[in-house]
């Protein structure tokens, strides 16, 4: 807005207005002369018509020519409320302070100080609010006050993280609202609600008078807890409100809330959803994950009697759009929960934690369940693989000494944080890090500055120690410990090089020529393959592996599902079959063996499963969502892989 320079006239008068009014933005004053009525009707007019410049220009000749008129502090409220209007908010409440200091009495000194209020609450200043209200309930005599200012001090105290005050001044409120107004104020009521706990809401309700609306809140927690999922909550809250308040007028709707938890429909109740790519470039792996879940269902439905239980699948494809419409139809659905998805799982979670649908992802999505508290996920994770490589390191090998070999790249780089970071926690110690160029071949750079590390370590003693682990291992099984003869006797290394078979295939043999032969060689699941075997040759006996699925397994469970999985399908399973399997084998016993009835329940009880005994490794959630287990541990044997260690 742009306002033209006023003249001496107007800066004379100015000199005997009141300090605190802000210095009139007007053109020359006309020399017609107008009673203070016809300017401020004018001003009216403009103001109505939106043409401000034009409004404020006449308020301000109303306000220089008739500086002590009930007119002029009209005037001035019309200005500040301009400057409201367009967001100067300083400039708005320069007008507001000079009515209350030249008519402190009047009825719009009370509308001026309200204003005051809303200017500092729209400039986000939630202190001054508050400050300002503080100062003005301790002036004035009056027990109560227009339920304008309530409500923004309670907004106030909402913005700025304290809602149980805010709750308070809203029930205020609500004490003297109009019906035409109370809509509003429990509106305001109900969402500070949804930022405190119930006890605390319990605890603040037995600390008020009888004139406080303990009913109304009462009843909107309920409300809340209903919409936020909590059932069993919300059936606790309106049963205790019927009791309380048996003649509210909110009464029938309470226990209508009551009808329909205690008497739900079997809608969905044993229906799980499946989303999967089952079309596009990932199309096989979608494909690979319905297999494992079509056959646990199958397994599930013969080995236990119980309602049947139905898939809903829907199509992710390849791209966000489709993921998160396949993701709202299965909500629709009623569905109990939702498998997947393997791609693009960031926003199926997002749009499972808004239509508060429980969801267990298989992807490797970094920090997927920080989503919210419906999102879960059941996948070999990195830092899965290297807790459990590290800890059979430390603890069956005695292995403290490390070095990490790694590509220049975000796989690489990701991986060597954080095996640096267990190696610290499980006592052991990093002793060398080295990245090297993904384009090269010839690695004698890097290697050479990792060379003297293990100068002092004996390959005899070393080779020895893991053939003799093996045979130990295969002798005993799980008891092991008891019959392996100690640790061995030499401060042995380890390097950790997290990279493609290709890759580890071409540094291997160079490890060996510049002298580090004698180090055991770690990777991750991207090893178990026969190509690796094949490309790695004669030193494939030092590599150390890790997967979230050993097919060959000694574990009786692992046998009889790769025997039968096999005897069904014609090949045998691979992780994506088996973590999918797994998944769906978990839910299902969850949503039957705990008389699920609301997703809300299947949530809670997701996070309570400890030790489900999968064949990717015994299973638990952690308070995050996230799947707590270990990986299988393997290495190389006559050129084939052998099970160190299950999950």
């Amino acid at each position: 807005m742009k306002f033209l320079r006023f003249s001496l006239a107007a800066m004379v008068a100015l000199f005997f207005m009141a300090s605190c009014i802000p210095k009139p933005m007007i053109g020359d004053i006309p020399a017609t002369y107008s009673l203070p009525s016809e300017l401020l009707k004018k001003g009216d007019q403009q103001f109505k018509a939106g043409k401000y410049d034009e409004a404020i220009r006449t308020y301000n000749e109303l306000i220089f020519k008739f500086p002590d008129t009930q007119e002029t502090a009209m005037a001035m409220m019309k200005n500040g409320l301009i400057h409201k209007k367009t967001e100067n908010f300083s400039d708005a409440r320069r007008f507001f302070e000079g009515i209350v200091a030249r008519h402190p009495r009047s009825r719009l000194a009370n509308e001026a100080r309200i204003e005051i209020l809303d200017t500092y609450l729209s400039e986000k200043n939630y202190q001054q609010t508050i400050k300002q209200a503080s100062e003005l309930f301790e002036r004035s005599s009056q027990g109560t006050y227009p339920i304008r200012v309530y409500l923004i001090v309670g907004d106030a105290y909402l913005k700025s993280g304290k809602p149980e005050h805010a709750i308070k001044l809203y029930a205020t409120a609500l004490k003297i609202a109009s019906e035409s107004d109370k809509g509003p104020v429990l509106e305001k009521i109900k969402s500070g609600i949804g930022l405190i706990s119930p006890e605390t809401i319990e605890s603040m309700l037995e600390g008020m008078d009888d004139t406080f609306p303990k009913g109304d809140i009462m009843y909107l927690l309920g409300l809340n807890q209903f919409e936020a999922g909590n059932i069993a909550q919300a059936l606790s809250t309106f049963t205790e409100f019927i009791n309380k308040f048996p003649a509210h007028k909110e009464a029938p709707k309470a226990k209508n809330w009551i009808d329909t938890i205690q008497q739900p429909t079997d809608n969905g109740r044993y229906t799980i959803g499946v989303l999967l790519p089952l079309s596009g470039k990932y199309e096989q792996l979608g494909q690979k994950a319905w297999t494992g879940i079509e056959f646990a269902i199958a397994q599930f439905g013969s080995m236990y009697k119980t309602p049947g239980i139905s898939a809903v699948i829907r199509d992710s494809g390849s791209d966000r759009e489709q993921t998160a419409r396949a993701t709202a139809e299965l909500a629709s659905e009623q569905v109990a929960a939702i498998i997947g998805p393997m791609i693009n799982a960031e926003t199926a979670a997002e749009e499972a934690q808004n239509q508060k649908v429980p969801i267990i992802t298989l992807t490797l999505a970094d920090k997927i369940t920080e989503q919210g508290d419906y999102v879960f996920r059941n996948f070999l994770t990195p830092q899965m693989q290297i807790k459990s490589v590290v800890s059979f390191l430390v603890n069956s090998l005695g292995i403290k000494r490390f070095a990490i070999f790694y590509p220049k790249e975000k796989y690489g780089t990701t991986h060597m944080n954080l095996f640096w970071d267990e190696v610290v926690l499980q006592g052991g110690i990093v002793v060398g890090s080295e990245s090297y160029d993904v384009t090269i071949t010839d690695f004698k750079g890097p290697i050479k500055k990792l060379s003297g590390l293990f100068r002092d370590i004996s390959d005899t003693v070393l080779a020895q120690s893991l053939e003799d682990f093996i045979h130990t291992y295969e002798q005993y099984g799980p008891d092991y410990r008891a019959h392996e003869g100690g640790k061995p006797s030499a401060d042995f290394g380890a390097i950790f090089i997290p990279d493609s078979p290709v890759k580890v295939g071409m540094i291997i043999p160079q490890l060996s020529y510049y002298d580090i032969s004698g180090a055991y060689i770690l990777g991750t699941n991207l090893w178990h393959s026969e190509n690796f075997i094949r490309l790695v040759g004669d030193y494939s006996q030092k590599a150390i592996l890790t997967d979230g699925f050993f097919a060959g397994s000694s574990n009786p469970r692992v046998r009889s599902f790769v025997n039968e999985f096999q005897a069904t399908y014609g090949q045998a399973p691979g992780f994506i079959e088996a973590v999918a399997y797994d998944t769906a084998m978990l839910l299902m016993e969850v949503l039957t063996q705990n008389n699920i009835i609301y997703r809300s329940q299947l949530k809670d009880a997701l996070t309570q499963v400890t030790d489900f005994p999968g064949i990717t490794g015994d299973t638990s959630f952690d308070q995050t969502g996230e799947a707590q287990k270990g990986a299988y541990i393997l290495c190389i044997k006559n050129k084939r892989f052998v099970e160190l260690k299950q999950p």
